[in-house]
């Protein structure tokens, strides 16, 4: 089971996955659980193209946006530089990125950063250097750059413990159950999924299962997405039905 605490996201049961980043996508990757790999802008020197990502077969996916120098940067900017990104490549809202920091401490810079991400419904975990970071807010959780860490810091969701491939990539440790972008979610049996209804008004509805609550989508246009998303048994339900459902 995995529980928000003041440092983020850390699991009961304490499962580690594997993990590598590099500043090019190298030919021959290291075998992980997750790939976790840069966007543009900030001062980062180089984004790694969609084919690059999508050649990886680590399930999970970490974006990095690299800001070492946040003193000198609209922060606005560089947030909405990111999220345009991630909205390009696919990036599912719900995901876990990174900020990378290096060593700089801007904890005013981190928390609206933030901010702006968490608003577009995109999670962030700082990173740097084990020096400078914890002087930063953790915000969703803090991934610590420490060479030669034997464990994930107790105050950490992940560490950066060593270099591979020759200093081609750095390996990481994170834990298990983080939010990260999955590239093989789980399938959710059809019965088991929730229902996607709209009356005579054009509302819709998100009903579940056992017609125990539901949620009313009032934007036809966000319905209509929902619905082909193939987590939702699109139905027809009466009027008297959808109102005698209890509103969540």
């Amino acid at each position: 089971m995995l529980e928000p605490d003041a440092v983020g996201w850390r699991a009961e049961v304490e499962v580690v996955l594997t993990g590598y980043d590099a500043a090019f996508a190298p030919a021959h990757p290291p075998a992980t659980d997750v790939v976790a790999f840069y966007g543009p802008g900030g001062d980062q020197e180089h984004a790694w193209p969609l084919s690059d990502i999508e050649a990886q077969s680590a399930r999970y996916r970490a974006p990095i946006f690299v800001r070492s120098n946040p003193g000198q940067a609209s922060v606005t900017t560089d947030a909405e530089t990111f999220m345009s990104w991630l909205v390009g490549i696919g990036c599912p809202k719900g995901s876990l990125t990174v900020l990378d920091l290096e060593t700089a401490i801007a904890p005013n810079y981190v928390n609206v950063y933030g901010q702006l991400l968490r608003s577009e419904g995109y999670l962030v975990a700082p990173y740097g250097s084990s020096g400078t970071l914890y002087k930063n807010p953790a915000l969703d959780g803090y991934w610590v750059d420490l060479p030669g860490a034997t464990a994930i810091p107790s105050n950490c969701i992940g560490v950066q413990y060593a270099q591979g491939g020759g200093g081609a990539w750095d390996l990481s440790w994170w834990n298990s159950g983080l939010p990260f972008w999955d590239t093989r979610p789980p399938i959710i049996e059809e019965e088991q999924m929730p229902y996607a209804v709209i009356n005579k008004a054009g509302t819709g509805y998100i009903i579940a299962t056992d017609l125990s609550h539901k949620t009313g989508i009032p934007d036809p246009a966000d319905w209509a997405t929902l619905k082909t998303t193939g987590n939702y048994q699109v139905e027809s339900f009466t009027d008297a039905l959808i109102d005698n459902i209890p509103g969540s």
